[in-house]
């Protein structure tokens, strides 16, 4: 009986010897243990058991929505949807309004509660959040809500796989903030939107990290700026589905009460001059919010045209199959 024989760099095989050794390896329980193991992910696709075996329970920073690879980069950020490529809004998602702008909390309250009749949990301290994550506030039933705080990515964290969050930004010119009582304070004085964004107190800021804050508003943010808010407040609120249960002009009575203050600084000043030395990227963070809202007039769309464009992607599907 003849046998083939294989050559590989000069070396001779046989191939009834590599049966007979791979046949001696299924004699040595730990081997056939290990290969039994790999077996069985392969056949589950699930890599994450084989982890959790070893490591222990997973690291909070590996859960979201990207691929594990990928998760740690944009952390906490992958616990909250990507609001143009993740459509439709999913029951299970929670709205969050984030504010960094102490006054604004009221008027958003007021908009969500009195025009559309949604609950709203504030989450304005460290406090609140951590009591959020004990209580598993995320898996929350019954009637619908929406987060309101000033804290973003604190507040992401409180979010899970199983319920995602899903943000409504508001942003004003840089010149407006009036921020609340325990925001995180940064060693470098610059920036601080762009800072607060990243995380980062302590780099000398340049245009990757412009464009690293970018992304974020970029990929996670329904944009909402001060000067559009009537405007803002409906997209988002079609964006979730949400109905008016009070008058046709409820939102803009709102707001109009609120009587919302822009400040202005000439340009050729030298208070204009220096505010713009120290905070150029936060102008720049405030310009890019501005296009994205534009932008988003094409992309946030109303929840029934969302479903829309699902049912009609998955009839082209059927239709292809066919």
């Amino acid at each position: 009986m003849s046998s083939r024989r294989y050559k590989y760099s000069g070396y001779e095989e046989d191939n009834e010897g590599v049966v007979q050794i791979l046949a001696s390896y299924t004699k040595n329980p730990i081997v056939l243990g290990s290969m039994a193991l790999v077996a069985f992910l392969a056949v589950t696709a699930d890599m994450s058991i084989f982890f959790d075996m070893i490591y222990g329970e997973k690291d909070a920073r590996y859960n979201g929505r990207l691929p594990n690879s990928l998760l740690t980069l944009n952390y906490p950020y992958t616990l909250l949807r990507g609001v143009v490529a993740e459509q439709p809004v999913e029951d299970s998602d929670i709205p969050l309004f984030w504010h960094a702008n102490k006054p604004d909390a009221a008027l958003v309250q007021k908009v969500l509660n009195n025009c559309y009749s949604i609950e709203t949990i504030e989450l304005d301290s460290a406090e609140a959040i951590q009591k959020a994550k004990e209580v598993n506030l995320a898996s929350r039933k019954g009637k619908k809500f929406a987060i309101t705080s000033p804290f973003l990515r604190e507040v992401a964290e409180i979010f899970t796989p199983e319920n995602l969050g899903r943000a409504t930004c508001f942003f004003r010119h840089p010149l407006d903030y009036e921020l609340f009582d325990g925001m995180p304070s940064f060693q470098n004085q610059d920036n601080y939107m762009a800072r607060l964004l990243l995380n980062d107190g302590v780099s000398n800021l340049g245009f990757k990290e412009l464009g690293d804050a970018k992304q974020i508003i970029r990929d996670v943010c329904v944009t909402a700026t001060m000067d559009k808010l009537v405007a803002s407040f409906k997209r988002a609120a079609d964006y979730y589905g949400w109905t008016l249960e009070g008058s046709e002009k409820c939102v803009e009575e709102c707001v109009n009460e609120a009587s919302m203050q822009e400040r202005e600084l000439d340009h050729d000043s030298d208070e204009w001059k220096e505010f713009y030395k120290t905070n150029r990227y936060d102008c720049q963070l405030y310009e890019f919010a501005q296009q994205a809202w534009r932008a988003q007039i094409q992309t946030i769309i109303p929840l029934s045209l969302q479903n829309q464009r699902v049912k009609r992607y998955e009839g082209d599907e059927e239709e292809e199959e066919n």
